[in-house]
């Protein structure tokens, strides 16, 4: 657990529109509140939110957005599961979590696109259906947050994502950055972005699906050779702009791996996926808990809004811009002096570190020579090799050992 400390180290260097706070029992020494805020009126679209101030100093510490993939799973997971301030017990209790990033930020959990975990929208067409959308309505979300929170509006601001937020990040950022241009919209601080185990360039990173397998011994020279066939009729799908045979073709590698490979955790290729769980990991912990009244109640959210650890609803909607690239936004940022991370668990397949170093790597900016040619560093956790770092100009590629997605 302390190696997610280690990447945010690294990356460092309401239920009205008005977006209504609901205090929450404290854990330890977290001050939290939640609620939502309404990023669309004529569809009634709103943005639910988990705040968490710093256990350290709130004033001066940085603010981070967290956003889950999926697309469509909810950031409540990485509040229990992941980087959050506490853990659920069997008996739904909370326990608090030591390694939790809010011991050195103030942490913003926010369930995005709209649908997604408690987040809601009472017309379908509110839905959001690629990632200027979903900037947008982030950007709106936050613009009211920090009106409303004017404390944290100076702060370095840093997002933060992983899995399919691999798309959310670089757009919301983007996008932050251009309103930044304009002297009449709300300015953010914004100083980094962070994106792990992250679907930036699909064209890109699918072909790294295959040698990955390989070189973790879950596929044999046949199975990879296949593969690679049918990477090159992906390429040809996605160039071609023809979704529906891009998730028909590219999916296949998938398929191809994991019929050779067995029920392998794509999450973590040294386990087993048992079939029951369609995540290969048991979220019910987090489903019973936030369906609890009381705690429904804390949280300031409606009847209406029922919690869903990923929706099938959001997912449908945007699901054809899964194949569009959010990596040209990425140069952009760091000519700007906005850092990037990029980092991956060695163990984790299915959006993996080949395939990240493949697009960093081949990134369109003036640096790219000076970045490729830049030493990779280890970084010990203890007396451990924790991972290992390539950095230069701002943009880091960091492989974390022994850690999964």
């Amino acid at each position: 657990m302390k190696l997610f400390n280690i990447v945010l180290l690294l990356s460092i260097v309401c239920l009205a529109s008005a977006g209504t706070r609901h205090y929450q029992k404290n854990v330890g020494a977290a001050k939290s509140w939640s609620g939502y805020y309404n990023v669309n009126q004529t569809t009634d679209a709103n943005l639910f939110y988990w705040f968490f101030e710093s256990q350290g100093n709130p004033a001066t510490d940085p603010f981070i957005i967290w956003l889950t993939g999926g697309p469509g799973c909810s950031s409540e997971l990485a509040i229990f599961y992941e980087n959050g301030p506490f853990h659920l017990t069997d008996n739904l209790q909370l326990t608090p979590n030591p390694y939790s990033w809010n011991t050195v930020a103030n942490v913003l959990y926010v369930d995005s696109p709209v649908g997604t975990g408690f987040s809601y929208v009472s017309d379908p067409n509110g839905y959001s259906t690629d990632e200027d959308e979903v900037a947008e309505n982030l950007y709106r979300m936050l613009s009211q947050f920090m009106n409303d929170n004017s404390q944290f509006a100076n702060l370095p601001f840093y997002i933060f994502g992983e899995s399919y937020a691999g798309h959310y990040v670089p757009a919301l950022a983007y996008y932050m950055y251009v309103k930044n241009q304009d002297p009449f919209s709300t300015h953010f601080n914004l100083k980094g972005i962070a994106v792990g185990n992250a679907m930036v360039d699909p064209l890109v990173q699918y072909g790294s699906l295959g040698p990955f397998a390989f070189a973790h011994g879950l596929i044999g020279p046949l199975a990879l050779k296949e593969t690679e066939g049918l990477y090159a009729s992906c390429v040809d799908a996605i160039n071609s702009g023809s979704y529906n045979d891009s998730n028909t073709i590219c999916n296949e590698i998938m398929n191809v791996i994991q019929e050779y490979a067995g029920p392998f955790n794509p999450y973590d290729v040294r386990l087993t996926c048992p079939p029951s769980l369609p995540l290969c990991y048991n979220f019910t912990l987090a489903t019973e808990y936030l369906s609890l009244p009381s705690v429904r109640q804390q949280l300031g959210v409606p009847a209406n809004a029922s919690w869903q650890l990923c929706s099938s609803t959001v997912y449908a909607d945007i699901i054809n811009d899964w194949w569009n690239t959010e990596v040209e936004h990425i140069p952009v940022l760091l000519q700007a002096g906005i850092k990037t991370l990029v980092y991956n668990g060695n163990m984790g397949w299915i959006c993996n570190y080949l395939g990240s170093q493949a697009w960093v790597s081949q990134l369109d900016w003036p640096n790219n020579q000076q970045w490729n040619n830049a030493p990779r560093k280890i970084v010990m956790n203890g007396q451990d090799i924790g991972g290992y770092t390539q950095s230069y100009g701002g943009l880091t590629l960091m492989s974390v050992n022994n850690a999964v997605f």
